[in-house]
């Protein structure tokens, strides 16, 4: 029988703050006079996908040493994708079509795994007539960005709204009336936006919100940016994020309000009134018509129960709290740890 000697050498087993370890015996089945106590590395068995199993000795007999699964827990996120911009105007007109929202993508008790590294970007605002940006927790959702408004006085090519996941207004013109953009890139994230008007101003179509279509121009105007979607899980309280930017009034008429949920207002070319970029952290489309804005940024919220929070994160969240949960509002990439 071997003998095991103790020297000044041997590890303290009560040590701190080391980086040594301890070697089991190794090898195949045990083949000698087992004692209950004893500890092994048994290398004719695996354990799940180790090549080996670590095992102990007890009166019934040799057992494994199992590594037990770690259940998932649930959280709540919302993304929503960034705001597409207002359509480009020529130089004798000003009523393009307003922007599409961004995406809205919101889950309850979404499953999360403990240890794994979740990623996170933000969908920037689409510049004048530039789509708006996908805003994505990986690997569990993507929000896509809003499609942006058509050129105003302009032919179907380029004056009709472009898709998105909320689409974006079609431009004014007296022929043809210009479509707006479909909601695609997937469905299900916003709505399509309104075609454009072809008597009295030519207003532009205003571009599909989280929640609705965008509002349908009228004889003297443009109609309002679609509405966004509410979101109460996150905080308690109401707050829409996705709202439509309204399309351009054209050379006179009245402008109409962009969305609620950062929707930009349509500008005028009488009054030299300008339209309004979608707000940043809603997802807003951006104002068509006279001067055109741009889209807003997106953002991803997550509601994560006090009892699970890993406190593990990258980036610069804004961190809340709400009854017993903590709330991480991410506004740039970064990246969470369940």
């Amino acid at each position: 029988m071997a003998i095991t000697k103790i020297t000044n050498d041997l590890i303290d087993f009560n040590i701190t703050n080391t980086t040594s370890s301890l070697k089991m015996p190794t090898g195949n089945a045990f083949s000698g006079v087992a004692v209950d106590g004893m500890i092994r590395n048994d290398q004719s068995q695996t354990a799940g996908s180790a090549q080996s199993a670590m095992q102990h000795k007890t009166p019934l007999g040799w057992k494994n040493y199992a590594t037990a699964a770690v259940a998932p827990y649930s959280m709540d996120y919302l993304i929503v994708g960034g705001g597409a911009g207002g359509g480009t105007n020529s130089t004798n007109s000003n009523n393009s079509g307003g922007g599409g929202a961004g995406g809205f993508v919101e889950v309850t008790g979404g499953s999360i795994q403990i240890g794994t590294v979740y990623t996170i970007s933000i969908g920037a605002g689409g510049a004048v007539s530039t789509n708006g940006g996908q805003s994505k927790f990986l690997p569990l959702a993507t929000a896509s960005g809003g499609g942006y408004g058509g050129a105003g006085a302009s032919t179907s090519t380029l004056g009709a709204g472009r898709a998105g996941a909320s689409g974006g207004g079609g431009g004014g013109a007296s022929t043809p009336i210009n479509s707006g953009g479909a909601a695609t890139q997937p469905t299900g994230q916003g709505f399509a936006g309104s075609s454009s008007y072809a008597t009295i101003f030519l207003a532009g179509g205003s571009g599909g919100g989280a929640g609705t279509v965008g509002g349908p121009p009228q004889d003297w105007g443009p109609g309002p940016g679609g509405t966004g979607k509410v979101s109460a899980l996150l905080t308690g309280s109401n707050i829409y994020y996705g709202g439509g930017g309204s399309g351009g009034a054209g050379g006179g008429g009245f402008t109409a309000g962009g969305g609620a949920g950062g929707g930009g207002t349509g500008g005028k070319y009488s009054g030299s009134v300008s339209a309004t970029a979608g707000s940043d952290g809603y997802g807003g489309g951006g104002g068509g018509g006279y001067d055109a804005k741009g889209g807003g940024s997106g953002i991803v919220i997550l509601k994560i129960p006090n009892a699970s929070y890993s406190g593990t994160y990258t980036g610069s969240p804004t961190i809340s709290y709400y009854g017993t949960s903590t709330i991480l509002k991410f506004t740039g990439a970064g990246t969470y740890t369940g």
